[in-house]
């Protein structure tokens, strides 16, 4: 996206890409107005749009099927002008590397160091060559190796559960294609999103100690152990996935977001501010990122100045998410069983506009 961005302000740009080639990779995602928003400025929400489905609702409940709370996001939409829409990963990518002239693409190209002064970046690859830039953007994931050898950040943190993510596919139609179900239980909770073609993307969350996530496998199995007497359609769910569409991830986040330019060199997305998924935020800030960024360099003045204005333009705004992501994923992995029923009895009770507000606070972004 990064790339796309630069290229519409006449920029250039080259992309080094660890993977051998473009292949299939993660399970599914959620694009909130924010982000849809703007891939419709570089028109690719049109191209995006037949590959998902666009969500109206979210209906929770708990693990013996007895309803919680409906919100209708369609009245974000509404208000945004923009949809929600969910899609896998695979296809989102497919239509950003469209975009980009195959020319600007380099793969099997991981970084392994980088020397830095402050009229160029040299980086170095595995496979022993070296590139320079004026301008430098590490948009290389969580575990950025820019974010722990150029800026020097804290590890990051366990979150205090793990993940499973998955795609099921069906013989026929399961659910409803507009609707996303959220499942909360104690200490662990489900979440459903029905994509084109009788699939559903999922992903299951399940509170443990790191010490336990490391012995997790990557199974339909190892789901079920702690799913196993939840009601349908958990067990569907998972009997039409299989182990090959399976991600197994330990939920990990920065303690702090300090900055996200250091010289000539930046962060972006989750090599920026690795937060917490628990609002659907993760792809949506990487593709605000992009966007900003590529205003940013686009101005006539210096490229470190260029980027401080970068972070200037993102650091309050993903500082804000990172902690209300944190403190969503607080609320739906609850274990007490006290605070457990008074969030239950809240989510039954609290009106459907109270809900949409806190929606609302993570994709009003004006850019």
């Amino acid at each position: 996206m990064t790339a796309i961005a630069l290229n519409k302000k006449g920029i250039d740009c080259v992309i080094y890409e660890k993977a051998k080639s473009f292949g299939h990779v993660g399970a599914g995602l959620a694009l909130w107005g924010n982000a849809t928003a703007i891939l419709d400025k570089f028109d690719l929400l049109k191209k995006l749009l037949p590959l998902g489905n666009v969500l109206q609702e979210i209906k929770t409940s708990t693990p013996d099927g007895k309803p919680l709370s409906v919100v209708r996001i369609k009245q974000l939409q509404d208000k945004f002008h923009f949809p929600v829409i969910v899609i896998l990963r695979n296809d989102l990518q497919q239509v950003l590397l469209d975009a980009v002239p195959a020319s600007q693409i380099h793969f099997g190209k991981q970084c392994c160091k980088v020397e830095n002064d402050l009229q160029e970046t040299t980086v170095h690859f595995t496979d022993g060559t070296t590139e320079k830039g004026t301008a430098v953007i590490f948009a290389d994931g969580v575990h950025s190796i820019a974010r722990k050898d150029v800026f020097d950040f804290s590890p990051l943190k366990y979150a205090g559960r793990t993940s499973w993510r998955g795609v099921a596919q069906f013989d026929k139609p399961f659910f409803d294609n507009d609707i996303n179900f959220e499942i909360f239980g104690k200490g662990k909770r489900i979440g459903i999103f029905p994509l084109p073609n009788n699939m559903a993307y999922w992903y299951a969350a399940v509170n443990m100690t790191e010490e336990k996530a490391e012995q997790q496998e990557k199974t339909v199995a190892s789901v079920l152990s702690h799913f196993h007497d939840w009601a349908e359609p958990v067990n569907a769910l998972m009997k039409n996935t299989t182990d090959e569409r399976l991600v197994l991830t330990k939920i990990n986040y920065a303690t702090s977001i300090p900055k996200l330019v250091k010289g000539n060199i930046a962060l972006l997305g989750d090599a920026a501010h690795p937060i917490t998924p628990d609002l659907g935020q993760g792809a949506c800030q990487a593709i605000e990122d992009a966007y900003v960024l590529a205003e940013c360099l686009s101005q006539k003045k210096s490229i470190a100045d260029n980027l401080i204005a970068y972070e200037n333009k993102r650091l309050r705004r993903v500082r804000a998410i990172a902690k209300d992501s944190f403190r969503m994923g607080n609320i739906r992995q609850m274990e007490n069983p006290i605070t457990l029923a008074i969030r239950n009895r809240l989510f039954r009770i609290l009106p459907e506009n109270f809900a949409l507000k806190i929606l609302e606070r993570s994709i009003r972004n004006e850019l």
